[in-house]
């Protein structure tokens, strides 16, 4: 075109997540850095929640407004959430995530740029177990739980323990377990009643149903 010389500008708009720290390192770095897990959970959060089917009525309905409005307010609850998917994460095989966008087109032409593809990437692969392990924590009844310890600790300061304790259950992956629940999607996982239950021992609807 007469001389001039030509280029192609990927989006006009900005992006608050850089494209070379999308690049670089791994998933678990990016997480912590370019494109924090706790923005992702802040993103998904929703959808994580439709997945799970609770009878239809008012207690429900409040039951996930508590969720929605409270886990995002609890560092330490997310914290928890990060260090299992981060493990999860580790046991893909996500060496050549970026490549694999970068090479399918139906991974580039919805999105307005580069960044953005990778970005909801990230968030496709993330969100997965996310709502596995909020499915599991709410199938015993354990996630309000957390958040009632938390708030007697604060006020009476001697529930570090009861934290503590369901810190360390959490953890155990045939507690809490996700491996064999199918993928999420909305309406996905059918929720008993039990599950709208608040109890102030951690997991105690397990240990009860040991007993039992």
């Amino acid at each position: 075109m007469c001389g001039w010389k030509q280029i192609t500008i990927e989006t006009l708009s900005g992006s608050n997540v850089s494209t070379s720290g999308l690049l670089g390192g791994s998933l678990s770095s990016i997480v912590d850095s370019t494109y924090p897990f706790e923005k992702i959970l802040q993103q998904e959060l929703l959808w994580c929640l439709s997945c799970m089917k609770y009878p239809s009525n008012d207690k429900s309905i409040n039951h996930i407004k508590t969720l929605n409005e409270k886990i995002l307010k609890y560092p330490n609850f997310i914290k928890c959430l990060k260090v299992r998917i981060l493990e999860w994460i580790k046991q893909q095989p996500t060496n050549d995530w970026q490549y694999e966008v970068a090479s399918n087109k139906q991974n580039l032409y919805p999105y307005p740029s580069f960044s953005a593809a990778l970005q909801t990437h990230i968030r496709t692969l993330f969100k997965k177990p996310i709502a596995q392990i909020l499915c599991a924590l709410e199938r015993l009844s354990a996630t309000k739980t957390f958040f009632s310890i938390n708030e007697r600790a604060r006020s009476k300061g001697n529930y570090e323990k009861l934290l503590e304790f369901w810190e360390q259950v959490y953890m155990d992956k045939k507690i809490v377990k996700i491996e064999n629940m199918q993928n999420p999607k909305p309406d996905g996982y059918n929720m008993q009643a039990g599950s709208l239950l608040d109890l102030e021992f951690p997991f105690s609807l397990y240990f009860m149903n040991q007993i039992n």
